[in-house]
């Protein structure tokens, strides 16, 4: 977010004067960053730009670069903590399946060790 905020303080200063309807205030310029973030109507908006300043590029795609990479990575963080947590309830829900299969083998352990002990007891 912070990342954000400079580059809407950028582009207030270089661009604010000349192009008041999109950068002219702080709050202008980060809807319009947003606005380019989101790949909407951004290619009109650096063309009128690049028109009387041709090295914008230089400002607008960096900006779209690490936007947009960190737009997809906040979705794969997403994606992945889904997946993490749908793996631990698997685990936990394995590990008491296994607690309850384990429960139920020591009171078959008890009533063979019993059922031994009174065919032993039969048998002297």
């Amino acid at each position: 977010m912070l990342i954000f905020y400079v580059f809407a303080v950028m582009a207030t200063m270089m661009f604010g004067d000349r192009h008041d309807e999109t950068f002219g205030s702080l709050d202008r310029s980060l809807f319009t960053l947003f606005q380019i973030m989101t790949l909407e109507g951004w290619a009109e908006i650096t063309r009128k730009i690049m028109e009387e300043q041709p090295l914008a590029w230089l400002f607008f795609v960096p900006f779209i670069l690490v936007t947009t990479l960190t737009v997809l990575n906040l979705f794969v963080a997403i994606i992945v903590n889904s997946m993490q947590t749908l793996h631990d309830e698997d685990v936990r829900r394995d590990a008491a399946v296994a607690d309850q299969h384990h429960v139920e083998l020591m009171r078959e352990m008890k009533a063979l060790r019993a059922e031994i002990a009174e065919l032993r007891a039969l048998r002297s």
